[in-house]
């Protein structure tokens, strides 16, 4: 249930980055994350009846694993050099956020005096809050949530700036050069497909890997 899940909100990311490019990508986990949020809420004024209760907690769990599966379709995005750091601290995080939350709104603290319903419900309220820094997030070349994109701004500019002259000089830099070029989809599909017509290049055709692989060349 819990692969399916996450598998469900990886996919979500993906059509979300197909279409929409990065701005779609961070929608989907948005919409996931806060949706698990509001659902929290609702799991802690459920308690009438023993099935609506089982029935709102299984609804509950599957956004918030969709929401961990769209979070990781956003992650290979934000450094190539230091993804493995990235995706350590995201996955980092998520363990000390919910050490946080237990020992705020469920560990015996008489300091609360906090029921297990009221605890479901302040939880869903700092998930929702949570989300919402999401629109915080701005890639130069992709934009935000809420933000346009610098059209002066490119890919390289930005998985580029993790390498310093020494290292592209030994040409340490052709993965995050490569990966640059192949994550312009980001930018959209009209965008995306705009740019394939400027370099000649039919979107999805075998010539596709020419402008990367001469982009490469010329640079190192």
């Amino acid at each position: 249930m819990n692969l399916f899940c996450r598998s469900a909100g990886g996919l979500a990311s993906d059509l979300g980055g197909k279409y929409f490019g990065m701005r779609g990508r961070l929608w989907a986990y948005f919409i996931l994350q806060l949706c698990a949020g509001a659902l929290s809420i609702v799991l802690g004024n459920v308690d009438d009846t023993l099935g609506g209760t089982i029935a709102v907690m299984i609804v509950f769990s599957a956004f918030v694993q969709s929401a961990e599966g769209a979070c990781y379709g956003v992650v290979p995005f934000v450094s190539r050099r230091s993804y493995g750091v990235v995706a350590g601290m995201v996955g980092a995080g998520g363990n000390t956020g919910s050490a946080v939350t237990q020992a705020l709104f469920f560990a015996d603290n008489p300091g609360l005096k906090m029921s297990t319903q009221d605890g479901l419900v302040w939880m869903g309220v700092m998930i929702m809050a949570v989300t919402c820094t999401l629109c915080s997030l701005h890639w130069p070349a992709w934009g935000g949530m809420l933000t346009p994109a610098n059209p002066s701004a490119t890919e390289e500019d930005y998985y580029l700036s993790d390498w310093d002259p020494e290292e592209v000089a030994a040409n340490l830099h052709i993965p995050s050069l490569r990966f640059a070029m192949e994550s312009k989809s980001m930018r959209g599909k009209a965008n995306y497909a705009k740019y394939m017509a400027e370099n000649s290049v039919k979107e999805g055709s075998e010539d596709s890997d020419v402008v990367i692989a001469k982009d490469i060349k010329t640079d190192s």
